[in-house]
């Protein structure tokens, strides 16, 4: 989910649209096919991540859960 401010599948919770927030996205934090949680960034303003984006904050999950193991 992109932007919660016209979310209209009913995902983003009436709470969230209060965030004003635009452009989201909430990356796994995985490491060896385990969850050990989520990361969610946000911005305030429409925003589409690139793959090459989504790319890196899988990577940067993998490293945060790789300290959560540690």
């Amino acid at each position: 989910m992109c932007n919660l401010q016209t979310d209209e599948l009913g995902v983003a919770r009436p709470s969230a649209k209060e965030t004003k927030v635009k452009g989201s996205i909430t990356v796994p934090l995985m490491l060896n096919s385990r969850l050990h949680g989520t990361l969610g960034i946000a911005k305030p303003v429409s925003y589409e991540f690139t793959s090459e984006e989504e790319e890196t904050l899988m990577e940067i999950g993998e490293a945060i859960s790789r300290k959560i193991v540690s």
